[in-house]
């Protein structure tokens, strides 16, 4: 069911379909909206630790080297006091590695000769914006849903306030959904496909697609289940799958083996101690809770994929199976519970849930007998349906404070920046949450307060002293009590405030 009346004579030949000409202009302000507030740089843990081994990667390494203070004792039990948020010490004391996966990380440093590394970032998170909302409608769309209702999936996906979150900073979040959701997408066209050629070129390029959604996050893995589902189980379609993803896993393991010492391990080490079943409850309270706030009542209308099994067995259980091996797995882990956007870990799987709840929505459609109803009610409902959807959406990303995110990253640059600028080059900066942005950002030596203590506090006074080291301190307002009191008191002169974060320069006792 199309938009608009057909196009005359003279507008097909002039290529001028009101429909499209339509979604090039949602697609476009979009674009702008998430341009203008878009502020994708290294600040904390996650987006600097992407920025910092992007900017390893280009340089053709994976060791970092650390900027110490010459003749401090610290590795015995300091390991960390040179490491910055996002890298952690190599093995055998080799400088240090990454944190986290080498998949963004590649998209940045693939981008950067053109959109240069001050909005490297930017450029692949506004582009990944962009691709979650074509392919939410091209798989509606392949999964049988009509024009209206597969627009309807995108504007459900592109005005949620947890997409658009992620659609404004450097995280992997966002692209993690983009990968998985071709995955699944290529995956079904591959077994459904009728020639022989297509089905291998479909398979190939799930096998790729899956095999950058594990380099972007380990976990995606996950989505193996419902891409098997998918594939129809073929040997050829498999084989296909496997030699798509060859390349990928390769990397993998070289990457592990080179950073870590392992083909197998990952920057994150072991992190089964935060998988836990005591907390599967208050996770599925807080599923309850959000998900109808987030991606709207229809999400939980995907529930009833169940009643669709026996009628549509494959497609059910792909998307099911989609769904549930995400919000399953992060129903055990420590933080999902916690505050909305820590369902971020679950955003690979709104595809499946918008797709879900609307193909259950058709069903029920059909069961009233409503798709009998003239085309004008029909298409005053779809409206009607589409404005109580994205208005609740605009609601709560306002509440939430979503579109601000980005913006909120920008104490990181500027504090750098500033440091930069009215700071000796020689200076030794004390700090925690700035250290991965101002390793990226700035020469200085760093070091961490978390790992001070007492004897440590000695030791860097007596050589940074001896070495005309001078000593300041770039700290958030939570940090600076225990930092500047506790760890490393001292006579600390604030020189300024940018945002929440203040800076401190330390004189002699």
């Amino acid at each position: 069911m199309d938009f608009s009346p057909p196009p005359t004579p003279q507008a097909k030949l002039l290529g001028l379909n009101p429909a499209l000409w339509l979604v090039i202009a949602a697609l476009t302000a979009y674009a702008v909206l998430i341009a203008y507030h878009i502020n994708a740089c290294a600040g904390g843990s996650d987006s600097s630790g992407y920025m910092n081994h992007a900017k390893l990667l280009a340089e053709g390494r994976l060791h970092a080297t650390e900027r110490i203070i010459p003749g401090v004792n610290y590795r015995i039990s300091h390991s960390y006091l040179y490491t910055p948020l996002g890298l952690k010490p190599a093995s055998h004391f080799e400088g240090l590695v990454p944190t986290y996966p080498p998949g963004l990380a590649l998209m940045l440093m693939a981008i950067s000769p053109l959109s240069g590394w001050v909005h490297a970032g930017d450029a692949v998170i506004l582009l990944h914006s962009l691709a979650g909302i074509v392919l939410i409608f091209i798989l509606a769309l392949t999964l049988g849903l009509s024009v209206r209702l597969s627009t309807l999936a995108s504007v459900i996906l592109a005005t949620s306030p947890l997409y658009l979150n992620y659609s404004v900073q450097m995280m992997s979040d966002l692209p993690a959904l983009v990968w998985v959701t071709l995955a699944v997408l290529t995956a079904w066209k591959s077994s459904h496909a009728e020639s022989k050629t297509m089905q291998s070129g479909w398979a190939y390029l799930c096998g790729f697609a899956v095999s950058v959604a594990v380099l972007i996050r380990p976990t995606n893995a996950l989505i193996f289940i419902p891409v098997l589902i998918a594939l129809g189980l073929r040997p050829r379609r498999f084989f296909n799958f496997i030699v798509g993803g060859l390349p990928g896993a390769l990397f993998f393991a070289y990457h592990s083996q080179a950073a870590y010492g392992h083909i197998g391990t990952t920057g994150y080490g072991d992190t089964w101690t935060l998988f836990e079943s005591t907390y599967f409850t208050q996770t599925l309270y807080h599923y309850i809770h959000w998900l109808p706030i987030l991606f709207t009542p229809l999400s939980l209308l995907s529930c009833g994929l169940i009643l669709l099994l026996k009628k549509s067995t494959q497609l059910s259980l792909v998307l099911i199976s989609w769904a549930l091996v995400y919000l399953g797995f992060y129903s055990f882990y420590s933080c999902t519970h916690e505050t909305w956007w820590y369902l971020r870990f679950i955003l690979p799987a709104a595809p499946a849930l918008i797709v879900g709840g609307l193909l259950s929505l058709r069903f029920l459609l059909t069961w009233v007998n409503l798709n009998n109803t003239s085309r004008s009610y029909l298409r005053i409902g779809y409206l009607s349906l589409g404005l109580l959807l994205v208005l609740p959406s605009a609601f709560w990303t306002k509440k939430l404070g979503a579109l601000n995110a980005g913006r909120g990253e920008s104490v990181y640059p500027k504090t750098a920046a500033w440091l930069t600028e009215n700071i000796p080059s020689s200076s030794v900066i004390l700090c925690m949450q700035e250290s991965g942005a101002l390793f990226y950002y700035t020469p200085f030596t760093l070091i961490r307060w978390d790992e001070i203590d007492l004897d440590l506090k000695n030791q860097i006074i007596a050589k940074t002293t001896a070495q005309k080291l001078p000593l300041y301190a770039a700290l958030f307002n939570w940090e600076k009590d225990e930092a500047l009191t506790q760890r490393f008191p001292g006579h600390w002169i604030k020189r300024t405030s940018i945002k929440e974060v203040t800076v401190w320069e330390r004189k002699d006792d």
